[in-house]
């Protein structure tokens, strides 16, 4: 897979038994994967870098990437939390042998609206694929993780304002 400016990319290899208690009902293993994904050091300053490399504007002000990466602390528990993909993977291939996932992660820009036509919020896409054949397995998005005023690039935490 091509790594392209504004994503970063993670592998995880599952090897069995893992691989079949992915999918069970209960178990702890996604949790798990979940959790060592997230804290990984990667995950915090991979998705400062992403910024950093494909900003929502064509300037970033001093201080942004300090508050992209309080996001991305919010962004690691939220990740810890969703475990759709993980828990949808494990259930269609629980019966192979061992699986290598390649998670492809880029920050979305949208409009917040008429009323807050000046901003734009932020939010993570996690796309997950195979990695032997780069065939799509599941894709998840995390909540809104900041807000960026168009004209003078500031970030700020609080998204309600979107």
């Amino acid at each position: 897979m091509n790594n392209r400016a504004g994503t970063m990319q993670t592998l995880i290899e599952l090897k069995q038994p893992s691989l079949m208690k992915l999918g069970e009902r209960g178990s702890t293993v996604p949790q798990n994967i979940a959790n060592k994904v997230a804290e990984s050091e990667k995950f915090a300053t991979g998705i400062r870098d992403i910024y950093k490399n494909n900003p929502a504007v064509n300037f970033i002000p001093a201080g942004a990437l300090a508050e992209v990466k309080r996001a991305a602390k919010v962004e690691r528990d939220n990740f810890k939390n969703d475990l759709t993909c993980l828990n949808k993977i494990g259930k269609n291939y629980r019966h192979n042998q061992n699986m290598g996932i390649v998670m492809v992660s880029e920050l979305k820009y949208q409009e917040c609206g008429k009323k807050f036509d000046q901003k734009l919020f932020a939010n993570l896409k996690h796309n997950f694929y195979k990695k032997e054949d780069s065939s799509f397995l599941c894709s998840q998005e995390s909540i809104k993780l900041f807000l960026i005023t168009k004209k003078t690039g500031l970030i700020d935490m609080n998204t309600t304002n979107c």
